[in-house]
Parts: structure tokens; sequence; C-alpha cells
């Protein structure tokens, strides 16, 4: 099975190209083994999930806490947005 998704079948080949098309800027998303991917551009930071809709969870929860901590003034640290992560995965916000 290829990287890139080309050999995957045509439900997830229109899932990661859905994801890419929304966060491609923010985030170089891949699919591989059956693990969904989503690697910060700006920084430190790699999710990783079982379906694309945990990790479209995943991401949507990783950009508020960075732009929060961007809108705050500071920088996100690696590992605050992992914490902060399980944190709102743990309370069932994502």
């Amino acid at each position: 099975m290829g990287i890139d998704g080309l050999d995957r079948e045509p439900e997830e080949q229109e899932q990661l190209a859905d994801l890419r098309w929304h966060w491609d800027l923010a985030y170089e998303i891949n699919l591989s083994g059956g693990t969904w991917t989503a690697r910060f551009l700006g920084g430190p930071g790699t999710l990783s999930a079982g379906s694309a809709d945990e990790l479209r969870h995943l991401i949507r929860a990783d950009y508020a806490v960075r732009k929060a901590a961007e809108a705050a003034g500071g920088t996100l640290e690696m590992g605050e947005g992992e914490r902060a992560l399980r944190r709102l995965v743990d309370e069932g916000l994502v």
C-alpha cells in the first residue's frame, strides 16, 4: 500500500483528499498502513489516528490550542498541544 494513499479504497482516497484540502496549509496529512497522520507544518507536533474522522477531530483540537497560545502571545512548546489535547479528549470535548 502506498504512502500517498493512491492504492487505497475510494472512500479512503476521498477522506484523505478532503482532509488535505481543508488543512494542507497547516498540516502534512498522510495515510499509511491504516494509520492517519497529520504533521504540523509550523513547528513540532504530529498527530496520529485510526480513522479520518478521528484525525479530523484531533486536528481541530490541536489547531485551536495552537491558535489560543498564539493569541495569548506565546508559542506552543513541544508537548503542550498533546497535553491539552489529551485533556480535551478526557473531558469528552473531542
